[in-house]
């Protein structure tokens, strides 16, 4: 029986026209982002109906958990990023994918976020346990300028990404927790036995 075919992750990114970019190396540079994630997670992340990438340079960078109209696509959690945070500006890239994956880990990407308590049903306890301790403990607040916990995490692996350094001086808790759930192989090799759905 042939296996069903597996979807690549390029294919869901989505590039405005006239961009001072060719559309080529704007599709090149997410995918060197990207290739820094997990297999798993990307191999996931394919599969995944949300979660579709779009550059544009008329918009601000930003996750877009409800439906909503990108030129002639309907889509709900978006990727969205002006050109300028995808070839120069590293850090608005990651915070936005980060968004992603705390909507996607907080409810399969259709409700809460891990980051504010909410829990899909395949992940492990453990994991929304320990990121509540990062947060109680505050340790990274100064550097990233927040004591939110949605912002914390969007920004604090964003940091994570692009200095991971800097984080670790400042909240090697957090920094601890990031590599060993996001940045992880075996955690999201874990998730796909803990039964989380046809996208996993």
């Amino acid at each position: 029986m042939p296996r069903p075919h597996k979807r690549r992750l390029d294919t869901r990114i989505h590039v405005a026209p006239n961009l001072p970019v060719p559309p080529g190396r704007v599709r090149d540079a997410v995918m060197r982002h990207v290739s820094r994630l997990p297999v798993a997670l990307r191999d996931a992340w394919a599969a995944h109906p949300r979660g579709e990438m779009v550059v544009d340079a008329s918009v601000v960078s930003t996750y877009v958990a409800e439906p909503t109209y990108w030129r002639h696509l309907h889509m709900a959690g978006m990727l969205l990023w002006h050109v300028d945070d995808v070839m120069q500006r590293r850090e608005a890239f990651w915070q936005v994918v980060a968004a992603w994956l705390d909507h996607w880990l907080g409810s399969d990407a259709t409700g809460g976020v891990l980051s504010e308590g909410a829990m899909a049903p395949f992940v492990p306890p453990d994991v929304v346990a320990r990121w509540r301790e990062v947060v109680a403990l505050g340790y990274a607040e100064d550097l990233l300028e927040t004591n939110v916990p949605r912002l914390l995490f969007q920004r604090g692996f964003a940091r994570f990404m692009v200095s991971p350094r800097e984080l670790e001086a400042a909240d090697p808790q957090m920094a601890r927790w990031f590599r060993s759930v996001l940045l992880d192989e075996a955690f999201w090799r874990t998730l796909r036995r803990r039964g989380g759905g046809a996208q996993l």
